[in-house]
C-alpha cells in the first residue's frame, strides 16, 4: 500500500547505523542472492538483445559499435564492430528529451524580476578550446533574492558523453556531463539555484566554460550548449544577498557568504579552466584571510575520469593479475577527498558513485539519467575551527589530495595509499562570512584536533580449479574515521562556539568470476556532519551493481547489467534557518548490449524531499526503451503532472521508506 508523502515537520537527525565489516564467510551467501535476483527476478524482462529494440535510436548510437567503456580492460579488438550508418533523415523522430530527476526550486514566483543569457556556444572540436565570455550582473532595477542557472544541451549523431565544467572566473559554479546522443538528436534542460554564490552574482565575471569534444569521421556529434541566469525576488532572502552574517547568535554565518575565493589552478586569465587533474597536478593554493572572519567553508568538486571513472568497482592493487585473461582496475574501491590546511587535515570526504551517461550501460540512462549525472556533487567542509590560526594575516596553503586503500601484507586489514590511477578533476570555492563590524579581528582558540588515521578491515578468499586456475575472487572492505575540531571564537558580539566534526564509515562486499567477467558488488557508505553554529547533516549512499561480460563466437561480446543506487539525507539546524530536511532516492536499472545490435534499459527513478516549513516535493519516473512510461509528481502533498499509462499503479510508493533510506537487493 502506498503512503503519503510525510507533511513538512522538524527533521529527525538520528546517529548513522555504524556498519561492521562483511565477513567473507557470509560475502558467498550474498553473492550467490544477487546473482539468483539477477538471473530470475520475475519482473525483468528476458535478456536476449535481439527481441526488444523498438526504438531507432539502437542502430545509429554510439553504443553499438563498441562495448560500453566500463570493460574496456576485458574487451578484444574484434568486440568494436563497424558502426551501422542511421537511418535516413527524413524518417528521424524528434530529438529526445533527457533529464534528471532531482527536486527542483522551490517556490518561486511565478515570474523572474529578470533573466539575460549566459552563453549560446557550439561545441564541436573543442579539447583544449573553452568558451570566454563575460558576466555583467543585472541592473538595480532588478531585485531579486535568488538566483538560478538553466543549461540546456542539444547534439546529434554518434558522440561519447562529456564532462563540462561552469566557471566565474576561477571559482567552478557547476559540473555537469552530457547525455549519449542519438542518431536523430537528444535535448536536456536542467536547473540549478546559485543563490549562495550571490557575492559572485553581483561583479562582473570573465566567464570559462570548458566542454572537451571530440569531433571526426567516426564521432560526428557537436554540442549546442545554452546557458542562462534568471533572478527572482521572493522576498525573504534580500539580507542574505545583500550581505552574510550580523554576528548575532542566530544570524552567525547564515545567508549567502559574503565573498566567494577560489581554490584552483587560477588560470582563467590564459584562457583555460582552472581545475586540476590528480594525481599528476599539485592541487594547492595560497589564501590570506580577511581577519574580521567569522565563518569559513570549503567546498570541494571531484570526479574520477578516465582511468578512475568507475573506481567504485575496482579491487585492491594486490588482485588486478587474479585472473590470467585480463587486468582488473586496481588501488581498491575506496577513495577519500581530503583538504588540509598547511599539511594538517582537517576535512575528508568519501565521495558519491556518479555514474555517467555513458557508464555501466549506456541504454540504462536514455532518457532518465543518473541521480547526479547532469549536477555533479559538491561537499562542504566548514573550517570555522580553524580561525584562530589562519587569521594573523599571512598566507595559508590549502591543498586537496585523493587517497586510496592498500591491503596489509598479512590481509586482513591496511592503510591509505597515495597510488591513484588517472585522473580526478578537482577544484574548489573557499566562501567566507565576515564579522558586521570592518575593523574587527576576531581571535580565539582552538580546543580539541582530533584527526587519526581511517581503520580498516579487509579480507580476500580465491577459488580455483583443480588445475590453479583462479575462478572466483571474494573481497570486502569496511573502513571508519571520525574527526573532530572545537574552537572558539571572539566576535564583535562575545564568544561564539564553532566545531566540525564528522563520521564515516564505509562497507564493500564484490565477488568477480568468469575471468573478471561477472562482478556481483555491493557498497554502502555512510556519514554525519555536524557543528555548533551551522546544524548537523546525516547522510547514507548504498550501491549495488551485477554486471557481466560475456565474448561470443563471432569475436563480439554481449554485456548485461543491474544496478540500483540510493541517496538518504537529513539536515537540521542553524544552517537551515532552523529548519529540517529529509530527502531520499532511489534509481533502480537493467540494461544490456550486444556487438553490432546496441543496447536497450528500463530505469525507474523515485525522489522524495521534505523541507519543514516550506514544502515537499516528490516524483516517480519509469523509462524503457529510450521512452518514459509513466511520471508521476506530487507538491506539497498534491498530485500532480499524471502523465502516460498506469497511472494509480505507479502512484502507489512508499515515501516514507525512501526518505528513510530503506535499500533493498536488487
Amino acid at each position: 500500500m502506498a503512503t503519503k508523502l510525510p507533511a513538512p515537520s522538524s527533521a529527525r537527525t538520528p546517529e548513522p547505523r555504524r556498519r561492521n565489516a562483511i565477513s567473507i564467510g557470509i560475502l558467498a551467501a550474498i553473492a550467490a542472492t544477487l546473482l539468483l535476483l539477477y538471473s530470475s527476478r520475475s519482473s525483468s524482462p528476458p535478456l536476449t538483445p535481439s527481441t526488444q529494440h523498438v526504438h531507432p535510436s539502437d542502430s545509429g548510437a554510439l553504443h553499438s559499435c563498441a562495448p560500453p567503456r566500463m570493460y574496456a580492460h576485458l574487451a578484444s579488438p574484434a568486440a568494436s564492430g563497424p558502426c551501422p550508418a542511421p537511418p535516413a533523415t527524413a524518417d528521424a523522430p524528434p530529438p529526445l528529451d533527457v533529464f534528471q530527476v532531482s527536486t527542483p526550486p522551490l517556490h518561486l514566483p511565478a515570474t523572474p524580476s529578470c533573466t539575460q543569457p549566459l552563453l549560446n556556444h557550439t561545441f564541436a572540436f573543442s579539447y583544449g578550446r573553452p568558451y570566454i565570455g563575460l558576466y555583467t550582473p543585472p541592473p538595480s532595477s532588478c531585485v531579486w533574492t535568488r538566483a538560478l542557472l538553466r543549461l540546456t544541451l542539444r547534439s546529434a549523431g554518434r558522440q561519447f558523453d562529456r564532462l563540462a565544467h561552469i566557471y566565474f572566473g576561477d571559482v567552478e559554479v557547476w559540473r555537469t556531463s552530457t547525455p549519449e546522443p542519438t542518431w536523430y538528436g537528444v535535448r536536456s534542460e536542467h536547473v540549478k539555484e546559485v543563490t549562495h554564490l550571490a557575492a559572485l552574482l553581483r561583479r562582473e565575471q570573465r566567464v570559462v566554460v570548458e566542454l572537451g569534444n571530440l569531433v571526426n569521421e567516426v564521432y560526428n556529434g557537436t554540442w549546442e550548449m545554452g546557458v542562462g541566469v534568471e533572478y527572482y525576488n521572493d522576498g525573504d532572502l534580500a539580507e542574505g544577498v545583500e550581505g552574510g552574517a550580523d554576528g548575532g547568535e542566530e544570524e552567525m554565518g547564515q545567508g549567502p557568504a559574503d565573498e566567494v575565493w577560489p581554490i584552483s589552478a587560477m588560470r582563467s586569465s590564459r584562457g583555460e579552466p582552472s581545475h586540476w587533474r590528480l594525481p599528476s597536478d599539485t592541487a594547492a593554493t595560497n589564501v590570506t584571510l580577511p581577519r574580521n572572519t567569522l565563518k569559513a567553508a570549503i567546498t570541494i568538486l571531484a570526479s574520477g575520469n578516465a582511468a578512475e571513472e568507475f573506481w567504485y568497482t575496482n579491487v585492491p592493487s594486490p588482485y588486478t593479475h587474479t585472473f590470467p585473461s585480463t587486468t582488473l582496475p586496481g588501488h581498491s574501491s575506496f577513495r577519500e577527498i581530503q583538504l588540509l590546511l598547511d599539511g594538517q587535515l582537517v576535512g575528508a570526504v568519501w565521495p558519491f558513485a556518479t555514474i555517467f551517461t555513458g557508464g555501466i550501460v549506456p541504454s540504462l540512462w536514455r532518457p532518465v539519467v543518473g541521480m547526479t549525472a547532469f549536477d555533479l556533487p559538491e561537499y562542504s567542509v566548514d573550517i570555522s575551527p580553524h580561525l584562530p590560526r589562519l587569521l594573523d594575516g599571512r598566507p595559508h596553503t590549502v591543498s586537496l589530495h585523493i587517497r586510496t586503500f592498500a591491503p596489509s601484507a598479512s590481509g586482513d586489514g591496511g592503510a591509505l595509499s597515495d597510488a591513484l590511477g588517472s585522473d580526478w578533476i578537482v577544484s574548489a570555492r573557499l566562501h567566507l562570512w565576515r564579522d558586521a563590524s570592518p575593523g574587527w579581528h576576531t581571535t580565539g582558540r582552538l580546543h580539541q584536533a582530533l584527526a587519526p588515521p581511517p581503520r580498516f578491515s579487509h579480507a580476500a578468499r580465491l577459488t580455483a580449479t583443480k588445475a590453479g586456475v583462479n575462478e572466483t575472487l571474494s573481497l570486502s572492505l569496511a573502513a571508519s574515521r571520525n574527526l573532530a575540531f572545537v574552537a572558539t571564537l571572539e566576535t564583535s558580539r562575545g564568544p561564539r562556539a564553532v566545531s566540525w566534526i564528522q563520521g564515516l564509515h564505509y562497507d564493500a562486499a564484490t565477488t568477480l568470476s568468469d575471468g573478471g567477467g561477472t562482478q556481483v558488488l555491493r557498497v554502502n557508505t555512510a556519514g554525519s556532519e555536524n557543528t555548533l553554529h551551522a546544524g548537523s547533516r546525516h547522510w547514507r549512499w548504498p550501491l549495488a551493481l551485477v554486471s557481466n561480460y560475456e565474448a561470443l563466437e563471432d569475436g563480439g561480446a554481449k554485456v548485461e547489467a543491474q544496478v540500483r543506487v540510493g541517496v538518504s539525507k537529513e539536515e537540521v539546524g542553524a544552517g537551515m534557518g532552523g529548519k529540517g530536511r529529509r530527502m531520499g532516492a532511489q534509481l533502480r536499472g537493467v540494461g544490456r548490449w550486444r556487438s553490432g545490435e546496441g543496447g536497450w534499459g528500463r530505469t525507474g527513478v523515485v525522489w522524495a524531499d521534505v523541507v519543514a516549513g516550506v514544502g515537499s516535493w516528490a516524483r516517480r519516473v519509469e523509462a524503457e526503451a529510450d521512452r518514459v512510461v509513466g511520471d508521476w509528481r506530487e507538491v506539497d502533498g498534491v498530485k500532480q503532472g499524471v502523465e502516460e499509462a498506469g497511472a494509480d499503479e505507479g502512484a502507489a510508493v512508499d515515501w516514507e521508506g525512501v526518505l528513510s533510506g530503506e535499500f533493498g537487493g536488487l
